[in-house]
């Protein structure tokens, strides 16, 4: 093998010390891919599921519409989030892991939400700077990435129904 030919696992993130200060390459994408699918998949909820769901699954109490929005969202981010494992996971094994992860925190965390109302969404919030904290230093397993896009995923779906709800 030439020296100037490289492999991909060969390649590792690099931190250029200068003065003791470090330089990071910029903020990850499993941070703010889920902020952004997140607040989208609460608009095109808010305005899909009241109109179109709701009357055929038989919803007419106020209070089932908005957890049934909710939860309509964390779908919405978990089929986004089976699309994106086909570009990050070519096939296989590791791509269920991470659909499995990401989808199972998602609905746990709504599911969750929905049962202990705002309270529920602060611990989430909590859990999920913690994880970006540990968990962001190391390269992931796609279940360990699935659970981060999620718990961030629901924490932006929250904030985005709350956004929709007053403003739309």
């Amino acid at each position: 093998m030439p020296e100037d030919e490289v492999l991909e696992s060969d390649v590792s993130n690099v931190v250029i010390p200068i003065e003791n200060t470090e330089l990071f390459q910029g903020v990850k994408w499993q941070l703010w891919f889920p902020v952004i699918i997140g607040l989208i998949a609460s608009v095109i909820s808010k305005l899909t599921f009241e109109d179109i769901v709701a009357p055929q699954l038989g919803l007419t109490n106020a209070e089932s519409i908005e957890n049934g929005t909710l939860l309509f969202s964390g779908v919405i981010l978990t089929f986004v989030l089976s699309l994106l494992s086909l570009k990050l996971y070519g096939s296989g094994n590791r791509r269920i892991k991470f659909i499995m992860g990401g989808g199972i925190s998602v609905m746990f965390f709504l599911f969750g939400i929905v049962l202990f109302k705002i309270l529920c969404w602060a611990f989430i919030i909590i859990f999920w700077l913690i994880i970006t904290i540990i968990w962001g230093q190391y390269r992931l397993s796609p279940p360990r990435t699935g659970i981060w896009l999620g718990a961030g995923g629901a924490v932006s779906i929250v904030l985005g129904n709350l956004i929709a709800h007053l403003t739309l």
